[in-house]
């Protein structure tokens, strides 16, 4: 049994001293047999050429005159031209298989079946007309280049096989077939074939995947500088794959230039950067003493919980494509299968190896490296941040111009202002009086503070 996407192999016969009927021939009964015995093929296509026939051409002259009618003529040939089985002949430990064999292989044979006979002088179905060869009515002609009649067949893959192997197979037993037909001057052409896809399919995926490490790599060190840092947090690339791989293979999903090429490295290396990042921060806390076990497991169990929680929002993100079925579930769902293995394989090294890793780089001693460019981005944002909280009435502004409308609030000691409605209320100390605002927006311009 094959599926739509099951045609792994198309080949034509051809050959400079055979004709069409010939090739046909050949095949019907050497080529196909040969191929159908390569594992992982479901079946073998012909397409083109011709199907031989015997025909017998009567002369109703000849039929009056052994006063014989047309049934007695079929009856006759569909008598002489039938195997038989005869049961099994036992001889000792041994077992023979009886068949005897009548099906009609030339135009001779078929002229020697005696249909009646008259005073003892049998009557041939030569003498009752012409036999020639002829082929069934044909419906179609395949056409190759300049050839206008040609012969192919379409080699099926068998459901759930792997493509690579049954091609290799293919190509072994096609050059088997080509060394046996040399001497008749055929050769089996193919014209597609599967194996050209997929190694360039891999090809693609493999430079992909280079090429998304080594960027994912050089932006690790532009941010985070030195090369351990970078390379903790840029394995996490290839034991994802390794992890999407091996559960791709056990459940059997198909790895394809789709499914593969949605797998973003940025994503991937999130739960690690922020695993490494709060182990940092232990570091740059205390830079001359000794990073201890207890200080990295405190840090990764602060953030464990987020990482996985934030982790399992993005697999689930994808469980809408597996209610898609045929044409779009063959294409989507591998893609589904490979980002939610890549990010569980992902999710595993963050939480297990990384806290690990990160304890043998910065236990020692030391002063890690800061961005400038960082700082000064960093300092930026809390100033901003910082006018922002002091002046609501920017932010209510940004709002309003964003085509909403809205009530801000800023408390600060006594006062609480309230600039959708313009209005000051003053309000006692209490214990909570420090500062903050609040934005609540609505379409209808009746917002609350």
């Amino acid at each position: 049994m094959t599926s739509p996407i099951g045609e792994i192999y198309r080949y034509t016969l051809e050959s400079d001293t055979k004709d069409l009927r010939e090739l046909s021939e050949i095949q019907r009964w050497t080529v196909i047999p040969a191929l159908k015995q390569v594992p992982g093929v479901a079946d073998v296509t012909n397409f083109g050429g011709i199907t031989t026939q015997f025909q017998l051409e009567l002369d109703p002259t000849q039929l009056l005159r052994s006063n014989l009618s047309l049934k007695n003529v079929t009856d006759a040939i569909k008598a002489n031209s039938a195997n038989a089985g005869g049961s099994v002949l036992t001889r000792g430990e041994l077992g023979y298989v009886v068949r005897g064999i009548g099906l009609v292989q030339t135009l001779e044979e078929m002229g020697d079946i005696v249909v009646t006979q008259r005073n003892g002088t049998p009557i041939f179905v030569r003498d009752l007309g012409t036999l020639k060869l002829s082929n069934q009515e044909r419906h179609g002609i395949l056409g190759k280049d300049k050839k206008s009649d040609s012969i192919s067949g379409i080699v099926l893959l068998l459901r759930g096989e792997n493509p690579s192997r049954v091609v290799e197979g293919i190509h072994a037993k096609v050059a088997e077939i080509n060394k046996s037909l040399k001497a008749q001057g055929v050769e089996i052409v193919p014209y597609i074939d599967r194996s050209g896809l997929v190694g360039a399919t891999v090809e693609k995926v493999s430079q992909t995947i280079l090429e998304g490490i080594s960027l994912v790599f050089i932006v690790l060190v532009i941010f985070l500088g030195g090369i351990r840092t970078p390379l903790l947090v840029g394995i996490t690339i290839p034991f994802a794959m390794l992890m999407a791989f091996i559960l791709m293979n056990l459940t059997k999903v198909p790895a394809n230039l789709l499914s593969l090429g949605a797998i973003d490295f940025g994503i991937i290396v999130d739960a690690s950067i922020v695993m490494i990042e709060v182990i940092r921060r232990r570091r740059e806390a205390k830079p001359d003493e000794a990073l201890t076990e207890t200080d990295v497991r405190e840090a990764a169990q602060q953030v464990a919980q987020p990482i996985f929680f934030a982790t399992l929002i993005i697999i689930t993100a994808y469980f809408p494509l597996f209610a898609f079925q045929r044409v779009e579930a063959k294409l989507f769902l591998p893609m589904a299968y490979a980002v939610g293995y890549a990010q569980f394989g992902a999710l595993l090294f963050a939480m297990l190896v990384v806290p690990g890793l990160a304890y043998m780089v910065y236990r020692s001693p030391r002063r890690l490296f800061h961005n400038s460019a960082l700082e000064w981005l960093e300092v930026q944002y809390h100033s901003t941040l910082e006018r922002l909280i002091n002046r609501p009435s920017i932010g209510f502004r940004a709002c309003r111009g964003s085509g909403g409308r809205g009530d801000m609030a800023w408390r600060n000691g006594r006062t609480r202002v309230s600039a959708g409605t313009g209005r000051r209320i003053d309000l006692a100390p209490g214990p909570d009086a420090g500062r903050y605002f609040a934005l609540q927006g609505h379409r209808d311009g009746r917002g609350s503070a």
